[in-house]
């Protein structure tokens, strides 16, 4: 009791509290309601609303896609012919049925737990600095990843990627507290194995990259921990992946073989390594950029395959951004260098060693897939931008003293300045999004690459006027998107309780009776999307909704082979998944448990 009196005496532990809820405030501000909410996201809700709705047998075995299309050698003949697909654990489904038995069966429900672990992250980065940074400056640290826009977008909505930085920072912490060799490092080797294999859950580069990272430094450290806790760490990654194994014996090791061959990369690219290695330098200086200040009015210099580098007008205009990420990234490996040589205690040593087989192994692991980076792959080591100004720091302060430390501040409280505007600015567009038609993002999206802001929100406001045109005839809805928002719509539209059919149409069949829609960004070239549909369709009304405009559609008199539609139609009413030859099978808990095996000619589970 008086600890935890103390505790909360502690101006630190207050500090944190109050960094803690501001960084919880602009991850939770208008969370439901502002959500992203597009195809993976409603692919993964309808997961676990049918495991809520029908039991948890209706879990699959097998998480989210890993990747496109993968080439596997099934017969042995040496050549990659067949097509299939690589998948992830599934971890992250059952963290969201978790969260939807808790928190209700909605979108925002399901993935309550990714907000509240992302918040988790902020207090557990204090904890992971204060192994080697002095308290004031980790509080100062902790407050630049509690506002940093890259993170708090990431952290608004469910996608398997975003528990990353979470899970990274637990085992990186849980590998310091094994390197302290005392009463509890056994443990903390089991709990970098259970953060392992949900990190491994959630995004294929942290699968292999965190083996690296962990094995290197253990090796070199070699902590004396006891035999069982070496064995209870990997009982505990085998274990939770034992979902994976079943599907994988049910399939014979289909994920394994796409795994493998995802592992050996494409063949026949020879773009040099010097070549890769400069793409990977720019593609970390812009996201280093990004994750310090928010700002994403930054283009850095192109690098062809042939090695040339060019740099547009844009970039020109940038180049003093791009110039200050590369100097940082300069300066940090500089500053982690000076204290590596000059840091005399030995946990912290073990602390700058991890920071460097982190940076470096995810770097060179960047390598071959230089020319295909994404923003969400910088989940892995975002926060390690952060803990390199905290190195840069560190040095100013010991060689600089006052004049370091007033710079220090003045580094630091610019990039603070510029999250905050750059949040603002993101929940301005937000807002704006549901009234202004004319609302367009004055920069490149470089964190989810979007062309306009669409919050779940105003999805469900388009949704809303639909089913107002459905409660006047209760005609089935066929409804066509852009790519990345129809089966959202669809999903949406199928769970009002009103809407008396089993799922949405498309708009490729055509029926005698039916409500037909389209939707698109307000902002998109329309005369170019509705062109594949003009044949057959006049657009009898049009309705804005801000950067969604909605569009009623009715048939053409000259249309005659129309298709006839009972009061009961199906669109989809498949009880389980069905796949095609190309794709492995996902089976679910339920298909395990009744013995069936899956039969491509009948697309069923047989028993």
């Amino acid at each position: 009791m008086q600890f935890i009196q103390k505790l909360c005496r502690s101006k630190a532990f207050l500090s944190l509290v109050i960094i803690v809820a501001i960084g919880g405030f602009f991850r939770a501000f208008e969370y439901a309601d502002w959500m992203h909410y597009e195809l993976d996201q409603a692919r993964d809700f309808k997961v676990i609303s049918a495991a809520i709705e029908k039991g948890p047998g209706e879990l699959p075995l097998q998480g989210p896609k890993a990747a496109g299309n993968v080439y596997i050698d099934s017969d042995g003949d040496g050549e990659a012919e067949d097509k299939t697909t690589l998948r992830l654990g599934p971890l992250f489904y059952y963290l969201e049925y978790a969260s939807a038995l808790v928190f209700g069966d909605t979108p925002a429900g399901s993935v309550m737990l990714v907000l509240l672990l992302s918040i988790a992250t902020i207090p557990l980065f204090y904890f992971f600095l204060r192994e080697f940074f002095p308290q004031k400056l980790s509080l100062l640290l902790t407050l630049v990843l509690a506002c940093s826009l890259y993170f708090i977008i990431y952290s608004r909505f469910g996608w398997n990627p975003n528990l990353i930085p979470f899970f990274t920072l637990l085992c990186a912490y849980a590998l310091l507290r094994v390197s302290r060799e005392d009463a509890l490092a056994g443990r903390w080797l089991v709990m970098c194995g259970i953060s392992y294999a949900f990190l491994s859950n959630m995004h294929f580069l942290a699968l292999v990259v965190f083996p690296i990272i962990g094995g290197l430094y253990l090796l070199i450290i070699r902590p004396r921990v006891a035999l069982k806790y070496w064995i209870g760490a990997v009982a505990v990654v085998v274990f939770l992946n034992i979902p994976l194994v079943i599907n994988d014996i049910k399939t014979g090791g289909e994920n394994y073989k796409a795994f493998v061959a995802s592992l050996r990369g494409e063949s026949g690219d020879d773009v040099p390594l010097s070549v890769r290695f400069k793409k990977n330098v720019f593609a970390h200086a812009e996201m280093s950029w990004v994750v310090l200040t928010g700002d994403q009015d930054i283009r850095v210099p192109r690098v062809s395959k042939q090695g040339d580098i060019s740099c547009d007008d844009r970039c020109m205009n940038t180049s003093l951004k791009t110039l200050s990420a590369l100097l940082f990234m300069l300066a940090g490996l500089g500053s982690w260098l000076w204290l590596y040589r000059h840091e005399s205690d030995a946990q912290k040593r073990r602390f700058l060693l991890l920071a460097g087989l982190w940076l470096g192994v995810t770097f060179c692991v960047y390598l071959p897939l230089a020319f295909d980076l994404a923003p969400r792959f910088f989940l892995v080591q975002g926060a390690l931008f952060v803990v390199f100004l905290g190195f840069i720091s560190q040095v100013f302060q010991r060689r600089g003293g006052r004049r370091g430390m007033m710079f220090v501040w003045v580094l630091i409280g610019l990039a603070m300045v510029m999250n905050i505007v750059a949040i603002k600015g993101y929940f301005d567009g937000m807002r704006s999004s549901f009234s202004d038609s004319q609302y367009v993002i004055g920069h490149s999206d470089l964190i989810l690459g979007e062309k306009t802001r669409v919050p779940k929100q105003l999805m469900e406001n388009v949704v809303d006027a639909i089913m107002e045109q459905y409660a006047l005839n209760g005609e089935p809805i066929h409804l066509e998107a852009q790519a990345e928002y129809k089966r959202a719509f669809w999903e949406r539209v199928a769970v009002r309780e009103d809407y008396t059919y089993e799922g949405v149409g498309d708009l490729r069949t055509l029926y005698r009776k039916g409500n037909y829609f389209v939707v698109v960004r307000t902002q998109s070239d329309f005369d170019n999307y509705f062109e594949k549909f003009a044949p057959d369709f006049d657009i009898v009304a049009t309705k804005n909704f801000g950067t969604l405009t909605l569009y009623t559609l009715a048939i053409k008199e000259s249309v005659k082979d129309l298709q006839e539609i009972d009061e009961i139609a199906t669109f989809d009413t498949r009880t389980s998944p069905q796949f095609s030859s190309s794709a492995q099978v996902r089976y679910l808990w339920r298909q395990v448990f009744e013995g069936c095996t899956y039969n491509y000619e009948s697309r069923k589970c047989e028993k």
